[in-house]
């Protein structure tokens, strides 16, 4: 075991020690075993966020004939949406609260394109599907946080928000294949969301636990 720590020693302080400034580096996010896996599926339910979040957002004249009625419902949502993801996150855990937020979310936007005919279920689930979205961004920004070491806390969240804006620039662009196909937008921003958060179960949950001060805590919790 001593040999097994002091590998990962050497292997935290490549990335630890180079920066000039006396900060880690992003890479560190991606050296070790446990915190790569960490680091990869944040780094997709971020991306799967901003693809459904932004989806919604930038596209409201899609899902109603109204934009402004449908504007005003999706934002006004975004307020108890909050305040609910705080009561479940306690109750709950963050694992279990954001998994099932994120498969729930993609499936109500899936079952909207299926039945995109009736323009009564896709209103409605454009509106449950932004709720949900807005469940798991607050869910997320505490998750991240919790899930990684101090040292490269600040590396996580800006490379998991960066992902989420990578997910909002492609948004659009994917809004637009319902030319191609009326399914297409609904499967490519739905499908992910759903595999994000089943991803999300192989992640321990962080109720009520110490948050992880060093990669070594990360790697070996109980030593």
């Amino acid at each position: 075991m001593k040999e097994h720590m002091t590998n990962l020693n050497e292997m935290c302080s490549d990335f630890e020690d180079h920066d000039p400034a006396g900060h880690a580096s992003v890479f560190a996010l991606f050296k070790t075993p446990i915190l790569r896996k960490r680091s990869l599926i944040i780094i997709i339910n971020w991306f799967a966020f901003g693809l459904m979040y932004y989806g919604i957002s930038m596209n409201i004249d899609f899902f109603a004939k109204d934009p402004y009625t449908i504007f005003v419902f999706t934002g006004f949502v975004e307020i108890p949406a909050g305040f609910f993801t705080g009561w479940l996150l306690a109750r709950y855990g963050r694992r279990a609260t954001i998994s099932v937020a994120m498969i729930v979310s993609g499936i109500t936007f899936l079952i909207g394109g299926v039945l995109s005919g009736v323009a009564s279920v896709l209103f409605t689930s454009a509106i449950v599907a932004k709720f949900i979205a807005k469940m798991c961004i607050t869910g997320l920004t505490v998750y991240t946080s919790e899930l990684v070491p101090t040292s490269i806390r600040a590396q996580a969240n800006a490379i998991a928000r960066c992902s989420s804006f990578i997910g909002a620039i492609v948004a659009p662009y994917i809004m637009i294949l319902d030319t191609v196909w009326y399914l297409a937008p609904f499967l490519l921003i739905g499908i992910p969301s759903i595999v994000s958060g089943i991803l999300l179960l192989l992640l321990p949950d962080t109720l009520d636990k110490t948050a992880p001060e060093t990669i070594e805590d990360v790697e070996y919790p109980y030593e």
